[in-house]
């Protein structure tokens, strides 16, 4: 009975673990991740608008996948005069 106990919390515990590197791993806010176009929100289910989730659709590179509500990360502009951490 105690390994039953224990092999359950230990499956419980990965899988929570699982979740929230899965939930960090997502992108966040309206943009597509492949492209930065737009990609307007598709209807879910209430679970995942609890879980604070979007599917996405994008209209210009037709990437589609699960996005975070929110705002967008700041993301630094590239440039080509900035420093190369490696020589080219």
């Amino acid at each position: 009975m105690v390994f039953f106990f224990v092999f359950l919390s230990l499956v419980l515990i990965g899988l929570v673990t699982m979740g929230l590197i899965l939930l960090a791993a997502l992108g966040r806010g309206p943009g597509c991740p492949a492209c930065r176009g737009t990609a307007p929100p598709i209807r879910l289910c209430w679970l995942a608008r609890r879980l604070q989730l979007e599917r996405r659709w994008c209209v210009e590179c037709g990437w589609e996948g699960l996005l975070r509500r929110g705002k967008p990360r700041p993301v630094a502009p590239y440039t080509a005069d900035a420093e190369q951490p490696w020589p080219v």
